[in-house]
């Protein structure tokens, strides 16, 4: 288990773990000085007792008194503090004590030196302390000494340590209870002052951190210092507000991501048109993070190829944008292999090098992100955004492109089979052209934009000539065959903007936006030799191979001004070919005094 201790008790453990040992090494220090200063107090009593003795031997023999000598060392010997004393004579003999005392070695040594000299010895036993002190010879000895004889005798001296053990004991305690207390005050002084610096300030930065888990990001601590625990401070207070702001910054990307959504969803209903969906999708793609630029490049064939007229859609286009879609035009096929690995939004930097430059894009941006386009699975598309500053492209970010790249592509293919639904509720199911219904809905719109810009406008219709005949040699899988070449042959000649239509049967019209009489009548006199000069293999046997159409031009005028009257006027146009023979174009001007319809066919 675990035990959780306190700042505080750990500080109390810490400065003990130090200051104890510091304090027991300083009163061992402290002790070893006092122990060598009693020592040296022994040893010079020692040495005075020795002076004592040698100068009452002197004036003993001198006075030829040696008894007074024995009596004066039993005097000396009782003290508590001298434990014994022997004088041994030249030979190494006791003269005036105990006959059995033997000296020692070094007792040997002092009395066999040529030169007066000391010795010292510890008898740890008994905590005594002996000192050998030579009897020197001096010229009043010399009428019972030889001259040659340095030394006469020496003095053992054996004085008590134990009142010296016992003052260095107390000592010793005493420094012992000193150091607990010296240390226990440095410790409760240093936890004391490591609490008000350490603790308090640590108490506080923890509560701040307490409130911000809690969900107060406003919470701050006070800094009143400037030291390192100040700097600890001032760093959580900017940690808290930079969180803050990423915070607030998350939010603020969330509110966008869920205007974005409801943005998105509302085109999911209204705007059915792909056009539309795309425009809506570059500007709020572009919106997630100031992007600059933003083309849509979608899968057609197996291939990518650059949505036909997309690019920016929030910034005036300029030079810059032009060139950049060129460029993606251009180089699509490079762009290909990092479009197909793509499955989450992906960032280019130019300054990175991570593949920037294989695209060739104008060195203006500086930012690049890939979007994928996603709908049940299946890829249909890329969102292409550019910046010329650094974007950093954080979790929310990349999530909000993520999510319109997936809403864009559910939409974009919505959009697609509605077109679909509506072109086939409009189309001829043989044909593929607009039907009689969508014909005439056209032709409305077209006429009312024609008056109210001024705009000329005309109408053709076609009926394929002797079509019995065709149905009664090749049966009427045949005869589908040859409406269905004669609308492919119309379709791919008429501009883009002209509405090719199946009017009846074997008729057909042709809305002509922008065109007057005259071009009309060569336009469908063009279209009648492009039928003409086509070889049908299916007619071949009975027919030649050939057929031939009648077409009547009828144009916008004060008399034709409305859908009955030019469709009519048309109609009257194509009979009149019909009955001047067929193969031909009949303008309504000059079918004006036609009046007799033609035989069926």
């Amino acid at each position: 288990m675990i035990v959780r201790l306190s700042l505080g008790t750990r500080t109390v453990l810490v400065v003990f773990a130090v200051l104890l040992p510091l304090t027991a090494i300083l009163g061992y220090l402290t002790y070893r000085s006092e122990k060598a200063q009693n020592l040296a107090a022994v040893i010079q009593d020692a040495a005075d007792f020795g002076d004592a003795v040698d100068g009452v031997i002197h004036a003993a023999m001198l006075n030829e008194d040696p008894g007074s000598v024995a009596g004066f060392v039993e005097r000396m010997e009782g003290p508590e503090e001298i434990v014994d004393i022997v004088i041994y004579n030249g030979r190494g003999n006791p003269a005036f004590s105990d006959p059995e005392a033997r000296l020692s070695a070094q007792g040997t040594e002092v009395l066999r030196s040529r030169e007066p000299a000391g010795a010292e010895l510890i008898i740890g036993e008994d905590h005594a302390y002996r000192s050998f002190r030579p009897i020197e010879v001096g010229p009043e000895c010399f009428r019972c000494h030889f001259d040659s004889e340095a030394i006469s005798g020496v003095i053992q001296t054996d004085l008590s340590l134990a009142a010296g053990y016992s003052r260095l004991t107390a000592l010793r305690n005493h420094f012992v209870a000193q150091s607990v207390v010296l240390g226990g005050s440095l410790g409760l002084v240093l936890w004391m002052m490591l609490s008000l610096t350490l603790a308090r300030p640590l108490r506080a930065l923890r509560e701040g951190a307490q409130r911000i888990t809690r969900g107060d990001l406003n919470a701050r601590i006070e800094v009143r210092r400037r030291d390192e625990v100040g700097d600890v401070a001032q760093e959580f207070n900017l940690m808290a507000a930079e969180l803050q702001r990423r915070i607030e910054g998350v939010e603020d990307a969330h509110e966008k991501l869920h205007s974005s959504i409801h943005r998105v969803a509302e085109a999911l209903s209204s705007a059915l048109d792909v056009k539309s969906i795309r425009q809506i999708l570059l500007s709020e793609s572009m919106a997630v993070a100031d992007f600059e630029f933003g083309a849509i490049v979608l899968v057609d064939g197996g291939s990518f190829c650059l949505a036909p007229g997309e690019g920016p859609t929030t910034v005036e286009k300029g030079a810059k944008h032009g060139r950049t879609l060129r460029s993606l035009e251009c180089h699509m096929g490079a762009l290909a292999p990092m479009l197909s690995g793509v499955a989450r939004a992906r960032t280019l930097y130019r300054s990175a090098d991570m593949g920037f430059e294989t695209l060739e894009v104008p060195g203006e941006w500086e930012t690049l992100v890939l979007v994928p386009m996603v709908a049940e699975g299946v890829s249909i598309g890329h969102l292409i955004l550019a910046s010329s500053k650094h974007v950093e492209m954080d979790l929310p970010r990349r999530r909000a492109l993520e999510f319109l790249g997936t809403q864009g592509a559910t939409a974009v293919v919505h959009s697609r089979l509605h077109e679909q639904a509506q072109e086939m509720a409009v189309t001829d199911g043989l044909t593929g052209l607009s039907d009689h219904r969508h014909f005439y809905e056209r032709l409305e719109v077209e006429m009312a934009r024609a008056a109210r810009h001024g705009s000329p406008l005309s109408l053709i219709l076609f009926d394929l000539d002797h079509f019995k005949e065709y149905n009664d040699s090749v049966g009427h899988r045949g005869g589908d065959q040859v409406l269905r070449r004669v609308a492919a042959i119309l379709r791919a000649t008429v501009r883009e903007a002209d509405v090719v239509a199946r009017y009846g049967g074997e008729e057909f019209a042709v809305i002509l936006p922008h065109t007057g009489p005259e071009e009309a009548a060569r336009l469908a006199d063009r279209l009648r030799a492009s039928v003409e000069s086509e070889l049908f293999p299916q007619l071949e046997g009975s027919l030649g191979g050939r057929v031939t159409l009648s077409a009547g031009v009828a144009s916008l005028s004060r008399g034709t001004s409305t859908v009955e009257a030019l469709v009519e006027a048309a109609d009257r146009s194509m009979y009149a070919a019909k009955s001047q023979g067929r193969n031909r174009v009949v303008s309504a001007s000059d079918a004006a005094g036609a009046g007799a319809l033609p035989s069926e066919g």
